[in-house]
Formats: structure tokens, C-alpha cells, sequence
């Protein structure tokens, strides 16, 4: 690898370097093929048009900001089929691997059939027709919420791996990236009014390792061990049922309301975890059981299971002195 292709991807991923004037075609050719495929009313088209061309001409405006030499090497290394370029797990860094290898990991994923099961064909049309009919279906007197969560133009679910460089072997975690996706928006809209229970029902949890250090700065901890337990594979072995049913007995206790009736929410809740399709490298497949690390209501829930696990399990196999 030369110098030019470390110092480009030294930027970073998010790195933005600039609009050229193919965006511009690319944008019309997209944009017409969006207008005859969308069935959206009250829409004025053509100032629709003039807000997003806008927004590209003005981009275009600050010029591209990347040496050619730079962008010379961003392009060679695009176009090379033979590696991933991805980010590590933790610490953010960019890593590079084989394809052949990225892949055999993610295979290696996929292969457990007690998690994952192909499918033959894309499920997309099926998935979006039968969401907005149990919505309707649900949301039957709320025209207002019906129109917000219904599937327009969505996408399916796909798969990606980020490389855990701290771990021996260097496997991969598994995301699954459900923007644009039938559930996305519902999901969003679910995980914003439940992250306020998040942390009431075990008083263990933590925010950020701020809190945690104004949580045990006051402990006598002499003759006493710091441990740390570690769920292996936590949100694919998360029982959704049972995690349901820990957020229906919660509900009783707060004094809060929900945006909605209870039953209403909890059967979004129940539709928006009904969908767990997802694409890998132009296959299809299935997850059968637990969260998929990249829906937005993936880590409430998991939160939420593993706070009424502590409060019932822990005390059972820890000394009463256990200070926290």
C-alpha cells in the first residue's frame, strides 16, 4: 500500500470529498425514476426537485477540497474487489482485510442454524404489503401515525461485519443495518418513548463511565474485587417473548403514560420485531432468534432484559456483602 493510500484513508470514513458534476446526472436520472415509481399525494414534484438540486449546486459551490493525487489513490482503491475497507469495533480505526477472508467469517456467522436460515428469494414486496396492513390494521382510528410509519419505497435489511481487532482471530460482529428499512421509522419512533425506562429497573445501570465512577467513588472496596461479567453473543440471545413480557409488568409500575394505549404499543412493539430479514452478499436469509444489532429498538430491549436479569438472578449466586 503506498503513501498516498494510507494518507487518503487516514481521513477517515466519514470523510466527504466534495461533488462533482456526474452527481448532478446521477441525481436527475434517480430522481425521475423515484417520481414514476412513487405514489405519494399532495406532493409537488417540481419543488421537491428545486430543494434537493439546490442542495447539490450549493456543495458544488465549495469545490472539491481533495488533492487529485489523493483522490487518484481513493479510486484505485474502490476498484479493488480483492479487499474490504471497513471500520474496527471499537477505537473507530479503519481496517483492511482480504475479501476471501471477510467473507469465510461472515459465512462462518450464517452457518449457525439455530440463529440464521436462508431464504430463497428477495421477501421485500411481501414484507412491506403485509407491514402496512397489520399497521392499518392496528392503527385503525389514527390516520396521523398510519401515514408516519407506513413503507414507502423501502429497502431490505442488509448484513455487514465489523472486524474485532482486540480478539484474538479477528472475528467480525455482526450488524445488521436496518435504515431505510419497512420497521425503520416505527422502530425510531418505539426506541425514543422507551429509552426513558431504561435504568428503572436495576439500579446497576449505568449511562457512561462517568456515571459509573459517581456510582462507586463512595465504596469501601478494601479486600474487595472488581469484576465484570460478559454476555457472549448478547442481542442474538436475547428471548424477545420473555423481554415483552418484562416491559408489560414495567408498564403497571410507572406513573408516566405511553404516547399510546398499552395494548396498542405493545403490538407495534410485536410488529416491528416481526421482521428480521436481512441480505448478505446477494443471499437472503432470516434471523430466527433474539436482536439484530442495528435496529434502533435492539439495545433498549437488550437493556431492559438484562436489568430484570440481574435483579433476579445476581442476588442469588452473589454474597449479601456485594456492595453493588
Amino acid at each position: 500500500m503506498s503513501f498516498y493510500d494510507k494518507t487518503v484513508l487516514g481521513l477517515g470514513l466519514s470523510f466527504n470529498y466534495g461533488i462533482d458534476s456526474n452527481c448532478i446526472i446521477e441525481f436527475l436520472s434517480s430522481y425521475e425514476n423515484f417520481k414514476t415509481k412513487s405514489k405519494f399525494d399532495n406532493l409537488d414534484y417540481s419543488v421537491l426537485k428545486g430543494i434537493l438540486l439546490g442542495s447539490i449546486l450549493v456543495e458544488m459551490k465549495k469545490g472539491l477540497i481533495l488533492p487529485k493525487i489523493l483522490f487518484s489513490s481513493l479510486t484505485e482503491l474502490r476498484k479493488n474487489n480483492n479487499i474490504i475497507i471497513t471500520k474496527s469495533d471499537k477505537g473507530n480505526k479503519i481496517v483492511i482485510m482480504d475479501k476471501n477472508d471477510y467473507l469465510t467469517k461472515m459465512n462462518d456467522l450464517l452457518a449457525d442454524r439455530n440463529t440464521y436460515r436462508p431464504i430463497r428469494s428477495n421477501p421485500l414486496k411481501t414484507l412491506q404489503a403485509d407491514f402496512n396492513r397489520e399497521l392499518k390494521e392496528i392503527l385503525l382510528n389514527n390516520d396521523e401515525l398510519y401515514s408516519k410509519f407506513k413503507a414507502y419505497l423501502p429497502s431490505l435489511p442488509y448484513m455487514y461485519g465489523l472486524p474485532k481487532c482486540h480478539k484474538q482471530g479477528v472475528p467480525c460482529r455482526p450488524i445488521i443495518s436496518t435504515v431505510g428499512s419497512v420497521t425503520y421509522r416505527l422502530s425510531q419512533w418505539l426506541a425514543k418513548h422507551l429509552s426513558s425506562y431504561v435504568g428503572g429497573i436495576s439500579h446497576s445501570h449505568i449511562k457512561n463511565s462517568e456515571d459509573f465512577v459517581n456510582k462507586i467513588k463512595n465504596f469501601n472496596l478494601t479486600e474487595k474485587k472488581l469484576v465484570s461479567f460478559d454476555v457472549v453473543s448478547l442481542f442474538t440471545n436475547v428471548p424477545v417473548e420473555d423481554t415483552l413480557q418484562i416491559l408489560e409488568r414495567y408498564f403497571g409500575r410507572r406513573t408516566d403514560t405511553l404516547p399510546l394505549g398499552r395494548n396498542i404499543f405493545v403490538k407495534l412493539l410485536k410488529l416491528a420485531l416481526s421482521q428480521n430479514t436481512f441480505v448478505f452478499n446477494n443471499n437472503y436469509y432470516v434471523q430466527l432468534k433474539g436482536l439484530s444489532m442495528g435496529n434502533p429498538l435492539s439495545p433498549v430491549l437488550a437493556n431492559l432484559f438484562m436489568e430484570n436479569f440481574e435483579i433476579n438472578l445476581l442476588p442469588t449466586i452473589l454474597d449479601v456483602s456485594v456492595p453493588w
